[in-house]
């Protein structure tokens, strides 16, 4: 059931072989930058610490060390920059309410993002993003592949109030959205639109759109 809560469950069964492959790759990769030039270790730094955060946030997904009831993974895209997120969500025992045959559940969603531009692959052009979203869910059904509907307002901390031609006007930033996604077993997938913007606070404030693919699993 997507909604009952067990926190003694983990990614474990389910991507074991990706963390192995992950902490293999580390190993192999430390050893070779241990004998590279210079210069080229310089390269395999920077590649290993892609690499370390990679596999960091598999593990993390994997043990699921904040009892979250749902963990997962979104690649996001706008028209130019693309982020990786990852989630945490928590879900209460009880549903929030019912429209005839629409449940209404909601909530909380934890996650982090790294953001790259398309136009600027250097550390200038990226943005660390952490944010805090409780998301409401128009449910017909708990076992279809289209099953629902999402709406949401949240809270954002950018890094970087600059990104390529935008001008955020303050690390602190609203996120709202809208959804739709189904079920498949343990899983559940969404398609969402994502705006991030500070809502006038402070200006200049650009804002930016997201196209966002979700999958989260039930531990």
């Amino acid at each position: 059931m997507p909604f009952v809560r067990s926190n003694e469950k983990s990614l474990f069964p389910v991507i074991p072989k990706l963390s192995v492959i992950a902490i293999a790759f580390l190993i192999v990769l430390k050893t070779s930058m241990a004998h590279a030039e210079p210069q080229e270790q310089q390269q395999d730094e920077s590649a290993g610490w892609k690499a370390a955060v990679v596999g960091s946030l598999l593990l993390t997904l994997a043990t699921n060390p904040l009892h979250a009831d749902s963990g997962g993974m979104a690649y996001m895209q706008a028209t130019d920059a693309g982020a990786l997120k990852m989630l945490f969500r928590w879900h209460p025992e009880e549903a929030a309410g019912q429209l005839g045959p629409i449940r209404i559940t909601n909530y909380l969603q934890v996650a982090y993002s790294k953001w790259q531009s398309f136009e600027d692959s250097t550390q200038k052009g990226s943005n660390n993003v952490l944010e805090a979203i409780p998301i409401f869910r128009l449910g017909w059904s708990e076992e279809s592949v289209l099953s629902y509907v999402e709406t949401s307002v949240g809270i954002a901390l950018f890094s970087t109030t600059e990104l390529n031609d935008r001008r955020f006007g303050s690390n602190f930033q609203f996120t709202d959205s809208i959804a739709f996604g189904g079920y498949l077993d343990q899983w559940d997938w969404s398609f969402q639109f994502q705006h991030y913007s500070n809502n006038s606070i402070s200006l200049p404030n650009n804002g930016i759109n997201f196209y966002t693919f979700n999958v989260a699993y039930h531990y």
